[in-house]
């Protein structure tokens, strides 16, 4: 995400997933590749192998969404605009600045996402084409983007912490385990007292 124009009144943000673009088009690549420059004795094997690779790629280009975040307070309106990059469709959400309460920026080992949350307690999601959290930062690009938002609509910033699929199925685990042993323990208590 990039802030691309702010004034008192306006402030503008672009999201777009180019590195999926690329590796749709790395994939569009070697799908041609395969299918029209490589011999081989297993001629029906290499064509199938490059029509799905060609079809692969071509499925994420098609896919790829460039995000618009225009935050207007002359409108007092907040539009979140999604476009494919390749063709015209285009989707548009918007929300009343006076609804937002805060900002939360959730982030967990390998993810990160900014919520606006409203006044009657939903949330409104920022979307951006795959923010990954780079290994090592302290902050990111996207928490910096956020709290400039934060103090552009003068709400309150909050850095939340979630877990990672790896902790909650680690949790799970651990709840599974620990299940049948109380179960155990309190069928024991229930013994003696008779």
């Amino acid at each position: 995400m990039k802030i691309t124009k702010e004034t008192p009144n306006l402030m503008v943000i672009k999201d777009y997933s180019i590195l999926s673009f690329l590796v749709g088009l790395v994939f569009v690549s070697t799908g041609s590749y395969l299918l029209f420059f490589v011999p081989g004795r297993e001629e029906l094997i290499k064509r199938l192998i490059g029509i799905l690779h060609f079809l692969a790629g071509l499925a994420i280009v098609l896919s790829v969404k460039t995000y618009t975040i225009l935050i207007d307070k002359n409108l007092n309106k907040l539009f979140v605009i999604s476009k494919k990059i390749v063709g015209y469709k285009s989707k548009k959400q918007e929300c009343d600045l006076s609804q937002i309460k805060q900002l939360e920026f959730h982030i967990s080992h390998d993810q990160e996402q900014l919520l606006f949350i409203l006044k009657d307690g939903r949330d409104f999601l920022i979307p951006a084409g795959g923010i990954t959290r780079g290994v090592g930062k302290k902050t990111s690009n996207n928490e910096k983007i956020g709290k400039r938002i934060c103090n552009f609509l003068d709400i309150s910033f909050i850095r939340v912490r979630t877990k990672s699929l790896t902790e909650t199925l680690s949790t799970v685990r651990e709840i599974i385990r620990e299940g049948p042993k109380e179960k155990n323990k309190n069928s024991r208590n229930n013994n003696t007292n008779l």
